[in-house]
């Protein structure tokens, strides 16, 4: 059962992951995006997180708040510390509701 459960959350964390690569295609490189995904699918799941926060923090990168979370999220799973992705938090896009009439 433990095991199982074990399998569960590792598949969850890879399927945040790609989550996150999908939300940040757009402002990555491609070969920024298999070098993370690399890592993805060699299992490094700490790897590919803490590669990814590095590429978006050196190349200062904006990113949604829905990446972020999820980052902070998956980082979380991970049991990294938290200067991992704290350091992108200036470059967290702020979306503006249209104003309703």
């Amino acid at each position: 059962m433990q095991n199982r459960l074990v399998k569960t959350s590792y598949k969850l964390i890879k399927s945040k992951l790609n989550e996150v690569i999908l939300l940040t295609r757009e402002v990555m490189q491609e070969t920024q995006i298999e070098f993370v995904r690399s890592y993805i699918d060699a299992g490094e799941w700490r790897l590919a997180i803490e590669t990814l926060c590095d590429i978006l923090y050196e190349d200062e990168l904006p990113i949604s708040a829905t990446a972020y979370s999820l980052i902070q999220e998956i980082s979380s799973s991970l049991d990294l510390k938290n200067s991992v992705w704290e350091i992108l938090k200036p470059q967290v896009l702020i979306t503006v509701p249209f104003p309703t009439r």
